[in-house]
Parts: C-alpha cells; sequence; structure tokens
C-alpha cells in the first residue's frame, strides 16, 4: 500500500483558472472596449483613454465631450448617436485609476 507523505500531488478538485478577455464587444459594431463595468444591473463598455482625453473632458464650460479621432471612445460615441452612457478611466504614473461615467 502507498505511504501518506508531505508532497503535494497534483490538485484533483482543483477549479480551472477561466481567462479573461483583454477586450469586450459592444453594441456598436467594429468598436471594443477595455473593460466592462456592471452598475445597477445593467453593463456598460469601459474605455481606456490617455491623460489629456480624461482631463480635457472635465473643464468648466465645455458642451460636448470631445475624444481624439479614431479611438474607441469616440467611435462608440458616433455609433451610438451620442445617447447612450459608457465609462472612461485612466491609470497615472502612480497605478491610481481614475473612473468616470460619460452621459
Amino acid at each position: 500500500m502507498g505511504e501518506f507523505t508531505d508532497e503535494p500531488g497534483p490538485a484533483v478538485y482543483a477549479p480551472e483558472e477561466e481567462e479573461k478577455p483583454t477586450s469586450y464587444d459592444t453594441d456598436v459594431e467594429g468598436v471594443t472596449s477595455s473593460s466592462v463595468v456592471n452598475h445597477k444591473g445593467a453593463d456598460y463598455p469601459n474605455f481606456s483613454v490617455d491623460k489629456d482625453s480624461f482631463y480635457q473632458n472635465m473643464q468648466d464650460g465645455r458642451r460636448r465631450l470631445r475624444f481624439k479621432s479614431g479611438t474607441d471612445a469616440q467611435k462608440y460615441m458616433a455609433g451610438t448617436k451620442y445617447k447612450r452612457a459608457f465609462y472612461i478611466n485612466y491609470t497615472d504614473d502612480n497605478g491610481t485609476n481614475y473612473q468616470r461615467k460619460i452621459k
């Protein structure tokens, strides 16, 4: 018969690790977001933007949000005709993550 040892054996009942996708499809064709935010039971796309785009849109007196041409956030806004909510996030050099809901 076998002996008991302290060596770890294969994990028979260990759950398999789920791979998280690196991009998520949105409701606009051809546009993907970097993550999804679940807020009050609804999923909203979350786009990563650069520092200038994140803070430029927070100025007083800004009537329309503007993102750089060709970015996923700009394509999503144009594809939804500026009527659907989404999130943008920015991570600074210290690793602090800032997030903002648009619309």
